[in-house]
């Protein structure tokens, strides 16, 4: 066994897409930063988990794409906020009945 590395607990819902992929993420995020993956790549290899990057997220690339500074915790708030926020408007929605003629 032996424990004692200093990784930060980074909050993700245990219903978000992301919960299983924390270390994946990671990785990616960490050769990212090195400036190994490019932010075109870096978002392709999101998409390849399955997470679908947010608006948020493509915020945060042009903030920090230049800089490769982003705070990790940062973009797990980032590649969830979608999801956070869509669960709230997707509750708000009109049924129109439009006649459509053939």
């Amino acid at each position: 066994g032996g424990g004692g590395g200093g990784t930060a607990a980074v909050q993700v819902s245990s219903s978000s897409s992301l919960a299983g992929h924390v270390e994946a993420v990671r990785r990616i995020f960490a050769r990212w930063e090195r400036g190994f993956v490019s932010n075109a790549n870096f978002r392709a290899e999101l998409e390849g988990l399955g997470i679908a990057p947010t608006a948020e997220f493509e915020r945060l690339l042009t903030t920090y794409g230049p800089s490769r500074t982003m705070p990790f915790g940062k973009l797990m708030y980032a590649l969830q906020a979608e999801e956070n926020d869509g669960r709230r408007a997707r509750n708000h929605h009109e049924v129109r009945s439009s006649s459509a003629s053939a």
